[in-house]
């Protein structure tokens, strides 16, 4: 109809069809990857951050982080000298529960005690990684989850809670607790429970440079 060939018009409807499917997919991904940032997931696949990665890992596997105790070349009691796994009170009187149930009755109390005393809880189960050099050189990242977060007088707090004379620090709490507390390493938020916590939600899967206060309480 407008003067020219058959073939002109396949050719032209051909590339009609490719250039918007091209921009459509480029517009998709861009849309689907930027939510998946905000939600703190892996922009490409839109899972959760796995442990050693980042957002924008195109590789979403867990690197260079410790789980067992015998991965590493320094003593968890050496290191953990100020945080006895001794308990600190006791009031359970002898009642029998499994040890997330007594866990859970533990962060609840320490919960009510932290609103109570004019804190504003944010979220539980928080996520982080802290980078740890071994012995000979290497750097990894180790990551442990604290029980919720916090803010009081205008600081962020990070609660990890103990319940039970039996409640002892996991290998990765042994390493990063003490380090958080005297040191005030930056540290990476990570995972979806991490972006309720207002301080963190420009910051997951980057390191956090702000101010925080780490507190560890135990009951039994």
């Amino acid at each position: 109809m407008g003067g020219g060939n058959i073939g002109d018009t396949w050719s032209n409807g051909f590339k009609g069809a490719l250039n918007g499917a091209v921009a459509g997919s480029v517009t998709g991904g861009l849309i689907g990857g930027g939510m998946s940032f905000v939600k703190g997931q892996n922009v490409w696949s839109g899972q959760d951050i796995a442990q050693g990665r980042n957002a924008f890992s195109l590789k979403n596997t867990p690197i260079n982080v410790i789980e067992h105790p015998e991965a590493l070349s320094l003593s968890p009691s050496n290191v953990l000298q100020s945080l006895p796994d001794d308990p600190l009170l006791n009031n359970m009187n002898g009642t029998s529960m499994s040890s997330y149930n007594k866990g859970q009755l533990g962060v609840k109390e320490a919960m009510k005690e932290f609103v109570e005393d004019g804190g504003t809880v944010y979220q539980t189960e928080v996520s982080v990684d802290l980078p740890h050099t071994l012995s000979n050189g290497k750097t990894i990242m180790v990551r442990n989850r604290f029980d919720f977060a916090g803010e009081l007088d205008g600081k962020l707090h990070l609660f990890e809670v103990k319940n039970g004379a039996s409640a002892g620090f996991t290998p990765n709490q042994k390493i990063n607790l003490p380090k958080m507390i005297f040191n005030h390493p930056q540290f990476t938020p990570v995972g979806r429970n991490a972006l309720q916590v207002p301080h963190f939600q420009n910051n997951i899967g980057i390191p956090y440079t702000g101010n925080y206060v780490i507190i560890v309480k135990h009951y039994f």
